[in-house]
């Protein structure tokens, strides 16, 4: 039977972050599209479902609890005046030791990858006593993580620098595969088998290399 899991991206489409950020929406869904791609390139039997940013924060948790995943991602970039990443799991006993588990292997895989000191992987009740909702109240075993924040100009130009987002993506697909037990496929190298080249073509390629193409080439009448 396969995997199932739900990447959640933001919908909250009034964050905006300073610079090019853009919303916190956009961000986290496209975010949410590469990780996807990058689960299936892994070529693990997992099936991965979305919710859209049209959808609310109650619409997203109920259509995750209809689905029944594996594990619930919620992808999401952060604001205050902080800096760095931070990931928060369910505080609820039932959840805890599973969900603790899931939120501490993709913490570990991102919080490398962005430039500032980061800020940890908690229980979701030292953020609010009641806990996080998309972490409280889905049934799946959840995890919130906060990939930056997008009112630091720092974190900001670091996330839309080097294709950035794609390395985050492949870190927390690989670190859900890593959860699951389950190999990431890396495909391997394709290696081009040297071909044998003709007196005239060695010829070419010697004169070419000493800088001295005219003369030789007349020496050698080619």
């Amino acid at each position: 039977m396969s995997l199932k899991v739900y990447l959640s991206g933001s919908t909250q489409e009034n964050n905006v972050g300073v610079g090019s950020y853009g919303t916190e929406e956009i961000r986290m869904q496209s975010l949410g599209d590469m990780v996807v791609w990058y689960i299936i390139q892994g070529k693990g039997d997992i099936l991965c479902y979305r919710n859209y940013g049209s959808m609310s924060l109650a619409q997203t948790i109920a259509d995750s609890n209809n689905i029944a995943p594996d594990i619930h991602v919620a992808l999401h970039s952060n604001a205050g005046g902080g800096a760095g990443t931070e990931c928060y799991y369910s505080n609820y006993p039932i959840y805890s030791e599973k969900g603790h588990r899931l939120a501490q292997l993709i913490y570990d895989a991102v919080a490398p990858i962005t430039v500032s000191n980061d800020r940890g992987c908690q229980p979701d009740t030292n953020l609010y006593n009641i806990g996080l909702a998309e972490t409280r109240d889905t049934t799946a075993k959840a995890c919130l993580i906060e990939i930056m924040f997008h009112d630091n100009i720092v974190d900001v130009e670091d996330y839309l620098s080097n294709n950035k987002d794609n390395v985050i993506a492949l870190a927390i697909a690989k670190a859900i595969y890593n959860y699951f037990g389950i190999e990431y496929y890396v495909a391997p190298p394709v290696i081009t088998p040297p071909t044998e080249k003709t007196e005239k073509e060695k010829v070419i390629e010697y004169v070419d290399s000493q800088n001295g193409w005219d003369m030789l080439l007349r020496t050698f009448n080619l």
